[in-house]
């Protein structure tokens, strides 16, 4: 299977290129006047069905660095500090879960030190189909943010929990 991302057009009245195929707004500017093949998947059917996959792979070459903020669009994997806690996230880019459907991107929460509270019992939280108004301006990590404190405000009614014991990893 090869993806095909193919030149852009531009409609007229407008100054903003058009893709053909669906792009990752990270890789937008990079692909402007461009095509690009990448064999994908050895030829196999199954946009997602492993990590050689086409969407898997396509993820990969696209993802943030490791502990860097994500673009949108982008898979990437940050700390965020809020008052009481650090958290690390795992955001998904636009292969996850209803990526296609939902303009905010799914994500999970990670707890960073297993011995203070958390925003559960486990030291995990996913956050998917998450569905508010288009806000211009925010940013990935904002996105979490404005998400997690207003959890902790409703749900938690304000108050991080404990997490459990039998959650905790291992000592080194």
């Amino acid at each position: 299977m090869l993806l095909r991302l193919v030149s852009p057009v531009k409609r007229s009245g407008s100054s903003i290129p058009q893709f053909i195929k669906r792009v990752p707004i990270s890789i937008r500017d990079r692909m402007i006047g461009r095509k690009l093949l990448i064999p994908l998947n050895d030829g196999e059917p199954g946009i997602l069905a492993g990590p050689d996959a086409p969407g898997c792979q396509l993820a990969s070459l696209t993802s943030a660095p490791m502990g860097a903020v994500p673009l949108w669009g982008q898979e990437g994997s940050f700390i965020l500090q809020l008052p009481k806690v650090r958290v690390r996230i795992e955001m998904d880019g636009i292969f996850g879960i209803g990526g296609r459907f939902c303009p905010w991107m799914n994500f999970s929460a990670h707890a960073v030190d297993w011995d203070r509270p958390f925003i559960s019992e486990t030291g995990y939280r996913s956050f998917m189909r998450l569905h508010a108004a288009v806000v211009p301006g925010v940013t990935p990590d904002g996105f979490a943010r404005l998400v997690l404190e207003a959890h902790i405000k409703g749900e938690l009614k304000g108050k991080l929990v404990q997490i459990e014991g039998r959650y905790r990893p291992e000592p080194a």
